[in-house]
């Protein structure tokens, strides 16, 4: 159950609302506005991403384009890209992502809206495993402007957004088994090696064919259930 209640809520009505809720339904998950402290999880501030991971459970509510509900004159509409993008990172800091959109009068969803939504569908569809019942990432010591990581136990995932003709991950204790591409399950060869610094690395040459790909992501399957990275 989620709220955006005023900020002059009591503790009494807070805790009212929650019993109600409880009582008619015990197994409902009530957003932390509905104030006081009394949430089972925490909600950001609108379209605010949190640079790091909270303690707990917690939500990023965001819009598609500038506006909250339907707004005729605004389409400036996130590109799909930016939206995978967000995604990822609230799923890499252990997040679920609100993503709000807008009906006009005739309860139609925009066609801008639209477009957007289908294109992270479709990476949502062919990337879920990399997506759901993830765990929030470790801190890792790079910021990577081609990828998001998210993980599981025994399991890295790398989300590879923009074209490369391998993927390098330095700074990694673990050991990676093996490798596949998520849409189509093709089997990848990652090497345990050391870069250039002397840091362990994993490394993986991507197939010729796959260099001016875009959005996909490869599971790497780890020897270690936990993943560990080196401090820089």
């Amino acid at each position: 159950m989620w709220f955006d209640t005023p900020l002059s809520t009591t503790k009494e009505q807070s805790r009212e609302l929650f019993d109600t809720i409880k009582s008619i339904q015990p197994d409902c998950i009530v957003s932390g506005r509905i104030g006081n402290d009394l949430g089972e999880y925490m909600t950001t501030s609108d379209n605010f991403l949190p640079r790091l991971s909270y303690e707990g459970d917690w939500e990023l509510p965001a819009t598609l384009n500038d506006t909250w509900g339907y707004k005729i004159e605004d389409e400036n509409f996130k590109n799909p890209d930016e939206v995978i993008r967000l995604l990822l990172k609230v799923v890499s800091r252990g997040g679920n992502y609100l993503l709000n959109i807008g009906p006009d009068g005739t309860g139609a969803v925009p066609k801008g809206s639209l477009d957007v939504l289908n294109e992270v569908g479709k990476y949502v569809k062919e990337n879920g495993e990399g997506i759901f019942k993830t765990k929030a990432m470790p801190y890792y010591p790079y910021e990577l402007d081609w990828a998001e990581l998210t993980r599981k136990e025994y399991k890295l995932y790398v989300h590879v957004l923009k074209k490369r003709e391998y993927i390098e991950l330095p700074n990694i204790a673990n050991h990676s088994v093996s490798a596949r591409v998520l849409k189509n399950d093709r089997a990848l060869e990652p090497q345990n090696t050391l870069n250039c610094e002397g840091t362990p690395t994993i490394v993986i040459h991507l197939p010729k064919d796959m260099w001016k790909e875009t959005n996909y992501c490869v599971e790497i399957s780890l020897q270690e259930e936990d993943l560990e990275f080196l401090s820089l």
